[in-house]
């Protein structure tokens, strides 16, 4: 159905929240993102139980900036928040819109700045419970990250209010005491930044002494979560029963349970190479440190057959004959699992076997797979370099490989590897960072080579402090606007990266020409990038042209952000 046809239905049937979906979904796949965010949203209102509305309503919400919403969306939008299959992330642009434009954050701060004893009777008091209370920004501060600046420096200062005063006065006799369901939020939100946030020596020698206090509970498991993960800090398990508030269980989840059972994982996890390489090794050294990215919920798919998936998207290609029954794919650079799951919740059925170079990685991935709900798939994990790989009972049908060349040493030897394990006629799809689409991140590496910043997680977190003071105008500012910059081991990856090889879309073509591949489109692709392409190269109908493209490129090198996604098929003979 056309747009004018939808609109006309609607004006018959202005409450029918399926053609408002249909509505949206056609306004974003012509580009119309707030055109579409309307839309959504009116069918989620109409409709607010529906998880389709709700899924495609946040991934608008989180693509779109200078919005604010009326406190029944808001409501919704927090139910939604609990449900598994929700990416909250999406909801962490949502807070930064609302708290951004909201007189409330600067108002606390000035709080934190007054005495000790105002500060004190103020925060005794409701005059912030509507903040305290709010229930969006506590399930985004408990599973996602927040990524608003202001936010972030009001909660960094109210961590170190909490502590001091649990030092001084007690763990249960201070004004923020009531509130351990935001205290436990905090640090669920400390934790899934990895420490980000700014801290002083003066902080951790605090933190030093409430570990040694006899007390223990919620109260000093919140407080303490906010600085360190409870499993370094804690001697024993801590207690847990169903009497304890949610936030309170997600912590002791997060902290302590996931992490010794992430220990054990990983002992099960069989390699199939050495590490050899110089870079891999360094590579290798990176994630183990800083497994990336630290996810906790994903939006599924709906699953299909292999057969359906590439009719869907490659109607001019000739059938793969093994696409109709249960296919092999591989996933080399598993990382840690995300993109198992929208793989595996996207083709079925499927026999995945996922490979990374880092056991941490590999480990979380088990676990957090599984809770995502796919125990049940045959998923069989290994720890491998792809630069190693000598496995011929490897060959798969599809071979998603997203993020993982371009850290490699020798990416093309990594890239014929592959190409080997592909059966003939199967599908591979790939993303490298691109050369022109990156130079914010090169400025910023040069800033952090010029500084001295070291690679640790004190040199992330110094870059980080160093950067939100420059002025908006620096080259380097613009990295602040990147999700990445808000967490260790995101901004580690973005910038302080080991290794890292950039491309553009001719150097692609040559790429995959000295594979023997065929390039078959880029991916992830922003509907209006392709109607300007379009109307910039007419004559190719596919779009796979990429001497084009790379022209296309120079003169909008932002178009893809930093990494192409794309597709490739390996003749059949």
């Amino acid at each position: 159905m056309t747009e004018p046809e939808l609109r006309a239905r609607l004006q018959k049937t202005p409450k029918n929240a399926v053609l408002h979906h249909n509505l949206g979904s056609l306004l974003y796949q012509n580009g119309d993102l707030s055109g579409a965010l309307g839309s959504f949203l009116t069918a989620l209102i109409l409709k607010p139980k529906n998880l389709a509305f709700a899924k495609n309503t946040l991934h608008v919400l989180g693509q779109t900036s200078g919005y604010q919403l009326p406190d029944g969306i808001l409501h919704i939008l927090a139910r939604w928040a609990e449900h598994d299959e929700i990416n909250v992330q999406d909801l962490s642009m949502v807070v930064h819109n609302q708290y951004s434009a909201a007189p409330l954050l600067g108002t606390l701060l000035n709080v934190l700045d007054a005495s000790e004893q105002d500060r004190e009777t103020i925060l005794a008091s409701d005059h912030f419970d509507a903040f305290f209370q709010d229930a969006l920004l506590l399930a985004v501060m408990t599973r996602a990250i927040v990524i608003t600046p202001l936010l972030e420096t009001v909660l960094t200062r109210l961590r170190r209010h909490v502590l001091e005063q649990s030092i001084e006065k007690g763990l249960s006799d201070h004004a923020m005491a009531t509130r351990v369901d935001f205290l436990a939020a905090l640090a669920n939100q400390c934790f899934n930044t990895e420490y980000a946030y700014a801290v002083t020596a003066e902080e951790m020698a605090l933190v030093d002494q409430l570990v040694q206090t006899a007390v223990e509970g919620p109260l000093k498991w919140a407080v303490l979560g906010a600085y360190r993960p409870l499993h370094e800090v804690l001697q024993s398990a801590p207690s847990y029963n169903k009497n304890q508030s949610p936030p309170i269980k997600f912590l002791l989840k997060r902290q302590w349970f996931d992490s010794h059972d992430e220990a054990g994982l990983r002992n099960q996890i069989s390699s199939l190479t050495t590490v050899s390489d110089e870079t891999s090794k360094k590579v290798q050294q990176q994630y183990e440190r800083y497994p990336y990215p630290r996810w906790i919920n994903t939006s599924k798919s709906s699953a299909q057959s292999f057969d359906k998936f590439l009719q869907s998207r490659f109607p001019d290609q000739a059938p793969y004959a093994r696409a109709k029954g249960p296919i092999d794919l591989l996933i080399p650079g598993c990382g840690t699992g995300l993109q198992i799951c929208r793989l595996a919740s996207g083709i079925a059925p499927a026999r995945i076997t996922a490979l990374d170079i880092s056991y941490t990685s590999l480990a979380y991935a088990k676990r957090a797979v599984a809770e995502n709900g796919f125990r049940k798939h045959k998923i069989c994990y290994y720890h491998a370099d792809i630069l190693a790989l000598d496995a011929p009972n490897l060959e798969s049908d599809y071979i998603d490989c997203t993020g993982v060349l371009h850290h490699l040493g020798a990416p093309e030897q990594g890239l014929a590897i592959l190409t080997r394990l592909l059966r003939p006629g199967g599908y591979m799809r790939l993303a490298l960072y691109s050369e022109r689409g990156r130079q914010d991140v090169i400025k910023a590496r040069d800033y952090i080579a010029a500084e001295g910043f070291p690679d640790s997680a004190e040199g992330v977190r110094d870059f980080r402090q160093a950067v939100l003071s420059l002025p908006p105008d620096h080259p380097v500012a613009k990295v602040a606007q990147n999700q990445d910059f808000y967490s260790i081991s995101g901004l580690h990856d973005l910038v302080f990266n080991v290794n890292e090889n950039r491309y553009t879309p001719q150097q692609l073509k040559l790429m995959l020409e000295r594979a023997g591949l065929i390039f078959l489109g880029f991916d992830h692709m922003d509907p209006a990038l392709s109607g300007r392409y379009a109307t910039a190269y007419p004559g190719d109908k596919l779009q796979r042209d990429l001497g084009n493209w790379d022209r296309f490129d120079q003169d909008n090198p932002d178009s893809f952000g930093f990494m192409y996604h794309f597709w490739c098929r390996k003749p059949v003979s």
